[in-house]
């Protein structure tokens, strides 16, 4: 007597593992690409949209700081998001 839902389970995983295999794993392009983009966003966003919604005036005043921050902060971003999808890939 066959079992009712053994096809589709074998389906499943097979599939999930066909899906998993076509994967590749995040350069260092990309992550760098990532954490700069992230860096930039989060930069604009404390610059020019939090005073907005604030409703107080736009200052520049540290700019000079917030600059390298947002960057280095970016970069750590995409770094470690490349290191655990890295990993996460590799497990399975």
């Amino acid at each position: 007597m066959k079992q009712i839902g053994s096809n589709a389970q074998r389906n499943y995983w097979f599939i999930k593992t066909k899906i998993m295999k076509d994967k590749k794993l995040m350069t260092k392009k990309s992550a760098l690409f990532h954490g700069l983009f992230f860096g930039v966003l989060m930069l604009v966003l404390t610059i020019f949209i939090n005073p907005m919604f604030e409703k107080e005036e736009i200052s520049f005043d540290t700019l000079h700081v917030q600059i390298p921050v947002w960057i280095l902060a970016g970069l750590a971003y995409g770094f470690v998001n490349r290191y655990f999808y890295n990993r996460n890939l590799n497990k399975d």
